[in-house]
Order: C-alpha cells, then sequence, then structure tokens
C-alpha cells in the first residue's frame, strides 16, 4: 500500500518514490521501512502456542504509520 501511494504522490508531484518515501519517514517515530520478515515474525507468532489465548485483537504491524 506504502508503494502504491507513495508512487502516485510522486507521479502527482514530479520527484522521485524515494523522495516521497523519505518525507513520510521524516514525520513518524520508527523511522525504518517494515520487512516481509518483520510481518513474518507477528503472523508466526498468532500461529504459534504463545498467542494460543490471543483473541479479538488486532496487531498492527506498521511502525507506528497508523498513528499519524
Amino acid at each position: 500500500m506504502v508503494e502504491h501511494s507513495t508512487s502516485v504522490i510522486a507521479a502527482q508531484s514530479g520527484v522521485s518514490q524515494e523522495e516521497v518515501y523519505d518525507q513520510y519517514l521524516n514525520v513518524h517515530l520508527i523511522k525504518e521501512r517494515i520487512t516481509p520478515e518483520q510481518s513474518a515474525a507477528a503472523v508466526l507468532y498468532l500461529a504459534s502456542d504463545a498467542a494460543r489465548v490471543v483473541t479479538g485483537s488486532c496487531l498492527s504491524i506498521d511502525a507506528g504509520w497508523s498513528v499519524t
């Protein structure tokens, strides 16, 4: 979703997609891109015995993006 939105904004603004992404990172507390491995780790946790009592919860794997 971020890749799509940054490409649209970049095309509309006449700047590179990387510049748009850097602007996003400037306003976020955690200044890193979320990797597929980080998302997979959350999925593995939810599928594990450690999460057997987790119900009805939303686990945001977004480095705080949904807060801003």
